[in-house]
């Protein structure tokens, strides 16, 4: 009985360690430019913005780059990677402003404190969010 309890130990050691080394990796700090109030957004560079498999989220690191007919997508990881690169559906994201359908290797992206991402047509329309959220105090 010892035994296959010590066994049992091990392999739960086997199987949470790399689970929490993922789980780690997949921290979404905040960025340290957004000011600290739920009502600000700012303009992030692409490749810190994980685009595929709905995370939308930013990242303090450089992520995997997807290239599709000559665009560049990121990812957090493999799975992310690999869905931008089969799936055109995940490329595509939607201003929330105007309707616009746009694509997120092109778009204007804006990140609040939390680290969720929105995808813009324009500046313009970023900077429509941004006074719409700020009046939602």
């Amino acid at each position: 009985m010892k035994i296959r309890e010590q066994l049992l130990t091990i392999l739960m050691v086997l199987v949470l360690i790399p689970v929490g080394i993922f789980a780690q990796d997949q921290k979404v700090p905040v960025n340290p430019d957004v000011k600290k109030t739920a009502n600000s957004i700012i303009r992030v560079d692409a490749k810190y913005v994980c685009m595929g498999m709905g995370t939308n989220r930013l990242f303090e690191r450089e992520l995997i780059p997807a290239v599709v007919d000559g665009k560049t997508y990121y990812g957090c990881c493999e799975g992310c990677q690999s869905k931008l690169l089969k799936d055109p559906q995940m490329r595509l994201a939607i201003d929330p402003i105007n309707g616009a359908v746009v694509d997120k290797a092109t778009a204007v992206i804006g990140a609040l404190p939390s680290g969720v991402v929105h995808y813009f047509e324009t500046e313009e329309t970023m900077g429509q969010f941004a006074k719409l959220i700020q009046t939602k105090k």
